[in-house]
């Protein structure tokens, strides 16, 4: 009993845990691990077996990441986002499933533009002479926005609302 309690436990956590370690990656970085996008999609399918999401919604949520992984895909090719941050969007898209990815999306956006904002600002305050690295990277003017923090935050709150932890919730 214990066994599954932990392994449930641990399913309903990955996907908040993998956003944490990205945002935190594309902080310090300004990359995000391709290991940790692939273990966000790989649970995914596990988290929705273990859930007990319908063969339906299931088909929803990987029809929404191939979607997200094309267009992603091509943002990249036309040097507008980070193949990174294209990464984790489409493992995240997973998460989110059709229902939730229109909120997630404009999330991602409003985020991103905030984050952006707060960048600009500091960087036409402060120097990039701090003495630390990762700081004086975001604050160099030719340094460009760990967008996977504003992926990290709209996941969290469209997660904390949508039908995987529901779907969880109930099991459990």
């Amino acid at each position: 009993m214990f066994v599954s309690q932990f392994y449930t436990y641990a399913l309903l956590m990955a996907f908040p845990a993998c956003l944490v370690l990205a945002g935190f990656s594309d902080l310090m970085t300004m990359t995000i691990s391709n290991r940790l996008c692939a273990a966000i999609a790989l649970l995914f399918p596990l988290a929705a077996l273990q859930f007990g999401l319908p063969l339906s919604a299931f088909a929803g949520h990987m029809g929404v990441g191939f979607a997200v992984f094309v267009l992603g895909f091509a943002l990249f090719s036309l040097n507008l986002i980070g193949g990174g941050d294209a990464k984790l969007l489409a493992a995240s898209a997973l998460w989110i499933g059709p229902a939730d990815i229109l909120a997630f999306s404009v999330l991602v956006a409003l985020f991103g533009a905030a984050l952006a904002l707060a960048l600009l600002s500091a960087r036409s305050v402060f120097a990039p002479v701090t003495g630390f690295a990762a700081t004086d990277r975001l604050l160099a003017k030719e340094t460009g926005v760990p967008y996977g923090i504003a992926i990290a935050g709209a996941g969290f709150v469209v997660y904390s609302n949508g039908p995987m932890l529901a779907a969880a919730l109930t099991w459990l």
